[in-house]
C-alpha cells in the first residue's frame, strides 16, 4: 500500500542530504545575530538559563534547569542575497508530545522580508520524526524566487536582492547544534536593529512557552516579538510557572527591560497541585521587579477561561476569584509603585473558547492569534510603540 507522502508530494518532507551548491555556515558567523536565550549570551549554548541560574534556580525547581534548555524564544536573523535556506540541527532528543505538532515542538520556522516589519513565513523543517540530527531545505529556491517577484512587482523601481531572514526556534526541545546552509557565493549581512534598545521580558507557563502552536513562528511570544520588533525573552516554563523568588531575581538581570508580562496564574493558580501559589506570590514578585526597575512597566495576564471553568460553577467561581485577586493586587500596587497593568485573561478569547484549544488547556494557532491581538493593543500603548 501507498504512503500518504507517496500519494501527496506535499505532504513529504524537506530533508535531503545533497550539499553541492551550500555553503554552511556557523552561528558565529559576522553579521548573525541570535537573540532570545541567556545563555547564548553568556557562553554560546542555546539555552533560556545561564549557568549562575542553572544552580540557583535548580536548589528552587530543578524543572526548570531541564525546561531552561528548550529554545523557546530563541531566534537567528541575519540579511542575505541567498536564493534558499538549508539548516543542519542536532536535538537533545526527538519530539514526543503527542498534542503538538513536530514542527512546533523541535522544528524551525523562517521568516523572510525586506526588514521585521514586512515578513512572511517562508518555510519550515519538515524532518524525520524520529530521529534527533536532521538537514532540510527551509526555504526552498523558488520560494525566495517568488517573494522575489512579488516585492518588484509592488516596487519596480527598488531592486531587492538582498532579504532579512528570521529563524525562531524549537519551543520544547533542547538544540545542541545549528549550522545554516546559504548559496556558495551569497552575502551575510547584520539585520535591521530593534524598534528600541532593550528587552520585552515573558514569564508564565506553557502557554507562554508556546504549547500547543504548530510551528515556533505562531505563538504569542513569536508574535508579539515580530509585531513590536523588540528583542524577547520568553520564560515560559511548561507547568512549572511558580514564581519563585529566584526566577524572579533571573528576571531582574535582564538589562534593560522594557516591559515585564507576568501571565502565570495557570500554573501557581492550580488548586489540586499549587493550592495558594498564585496568592503567595505574585505581590512578592512584583516588587521584586520594581524594586530592580523602578520604571519598567510590569503588566499582569489573568488566565482566560477553560472549558471546564465554563462548565463546572465550582471552578468557574475559582477562576473567578483568581481573577479578581490579581486585579485588586494591580490596582493596590500601581497606587503605591506606579507602571503595573492588568489584562483580563476573560477579553483574550472572543465569546466562547471551542476551537481555539488544542485539548481545551492550550492555544491552537488561531487561539494564540486572539491572544496576541489583545495584548498587542495592550503592551503597544504602553510602550508607545507604533505598530
Amino acid at each position: 500500500m501507498s504512503s500518504i507522502a507517496e500519494l501527496d508530494k506535499n505532504m513529504q518532507g524537506n530533508f535531503d542530504y545533497k550539499e553541492e551548491e551550500i555553503r554552511w555556515i556557523s552561528l558565529q558567523e559576522p553579521g548573525v545575530r541570535v537573540s532570545g536565550l541567556l545563555a547564548f549570551e553568556e557562553d554560546g549554548s542555546l539555552h533560556r538559563i545561564p549557568g549562575k541560574y542553572r544552580e540557583i534556580l535548580g536548589e528552587v525547581n530543578e524543572n526548570l534547569v531541564i525546561l531552561g534548555e528548550n529554545s523557546a524564544g530563541g531566534q537567528i536573523s541575519f540579511c542575505s542575497n541567498t536564493g534558499c535556506l538549508w539548516i543542519r540541527a542536532r536535538l537533545k532528543a526527538a519530539p514526543e508530545l503527542c498534542h503538538m505538532a513536530p514542527i512546533g515542538q523541535g522544528g524551525f520556522d523562517c521568516y523572510v522580508g525586506r526588514d521585521r516589519k514586512d515578513m512572511v513565513c517562508l518555510g519550515v523543517s519538515m524532518f524525520e520524526l524520529t530521529k534527533e540530527e536532521y538537514q532540510c531545505e527551509m526555504v526552498p529556491r523558488e520560494a525566495v524566487e517568488d517573494f522575489r517577484a512579488g516585492c518588484l512587482a509592488e516596487d519596480r523601481e527598488r531592486e531587492a536582492p538582498v532579504f532579512e531572514f528570521l529563524i525562531n526556534l524549537p519551543l520544547y526541545c533542547s538544540v545542541e547544534h545549528i549550522e545554516l546552509g546559504i548559496d556558495q557565493d551569497a552575502v551575510i549581512e547584520p539585520p535591521s536593529p530593534y524598534e528600541r534598545e532593550g528587552s520585552l521580558v515573558l514569564y508564565g507557563t506553557s502557554i507562554t512557552q508556546g504549547a500547543c502552536a504548530t510551528r515556533p513562528g505562531l505563538c504569542y511570544a513569536s508574535l508579539l516579538s515580530r509585531k513590536l520588533n523588540l528583542r524577547t525573552y520568553n520564560f515560559g516554563f511548561s507547568g512549572n510557572g511558580l514564581g519563585e523568588p529566584g526566577m524572579g531575581e533571573l528576571l531582574t538581570e535582564i538589562s534593560n527591560p522594557l516591559l515585564y508580562v507576568l501571565d502565570y496564574e495557570a500554573n501557581a493558580g492550580d488548586q489540586k497541585r499549587h493550592a495558594g501559589c498564585l496568592e503567595s506570590t505574585l505581590e512578592p514578585l512584583i516588587r521584586q521587579l520594581k524594586s530592580a526597575h523602578r520604571h519598567t512597566p510590569v503588566v499582569v495576564v489573568s488566565k482566560f477561561p477553560y472549558v471546564f471553568e465554563l462548565l463546572s460553577p465550582k471552578k468557574k467561581e475559582n477562576w473567578e476569584r483568581l481573577r479578581r485577586f490579581q486585579r485588586e493586587t494591580v490596582e493596590r500596587l500601581k497606587e503605591e509603585l506606579g507602571g503595573i497593568w492588568f489584562i483580563d485573561g476573560k477579553e483574550l478569547f472572543p465569546e466562547g473558547v471551542d476551537g481555539l484549544t488544542v485539548d481545551n488547556v492550550h492555544p491552537t494557532d488561531l487561539g494564540f492569534a486572539c491572544m496576541t491581538e489583545k495584548l498587542l493593543a495592550e503592551l503597544s500603548g504602553i510602550l508607545q510603540v507604533t505598530i
